[in-house]
C-alpha cells in the first residue's frame, strides 16, 4: 500500500466519520436497550441487546432508507411498499376532496367554484 493510499484511509475526517456512526449507535443501544431496563447479568444485558437489533433490523422505520424497514428494504420490497403507501395516499386525497366537497355543498359554498355545481 502506496503511503497516500494509507493516508487517505486513515484521515482524520475518514475515522471521525466511521467512529462517529460506532459511536452514535452504541449511544442509542445504551439509551435504549441497556440503561431503562438495567439488566443484572451480562447474560440478561445481551439479550436486551438482541432484542434491540432485533427492532432496528426489522420493525423500526429507517428514515434514510424512505421510512422503510432495512429488513424489508434488503429483500427487495421497496417498490411493493412504495406502490401501496402512494395507493393509500391518493385514496386519502380523494376520500378528503369528497368530504371537503360535501361539506361545501351542505353550506353553499360551491356556486363559483370550478369543480362544484353551475347554476
Amino acid at each position: 500500500m502506496t503511503k497516500a493510499a494509507w493516508h487517505a484511509r486513515t484521515a482524520p475526517e475518514v475515522v471521525e466519520k466511521s467512529n462517529r456512526k460506532l459511536e452514535r449507535w452504541h449511544y442509542s443501544v445504551n439509551g435504549e436497550a441497556i440503561r431503562p431496563p438495567c439488566p443484572t447479568s451480562l447474560e440478561q444485558a445481551r439479550h436486551l441487546v438482541a432484542e434491540y437489533m432485533q427492532h432496528e433490523s426489522c420493525v423500526r422505520l429507517h428514515s434514510a432508507l424512505s421510512y422503510i424497514a432495512p429488513m424489508d428494504f434488503l429483500s427487495g420490497l421497496a417498490p411493493q411498499i412504495w406502490a401501496e403507501r402512494n395507493r393509500r395516499l391518493e385514496q386519502a386525497r380523494s376520500e378528503r376532496a369528497k368530504r371537503h366537497l360535501s361539506i361545501a355543498l351542505c353550506q353553499g359554498e360551491v356556486r363559483n367554484s370550478p369543480t362544484g355545481p353551475q347554476p
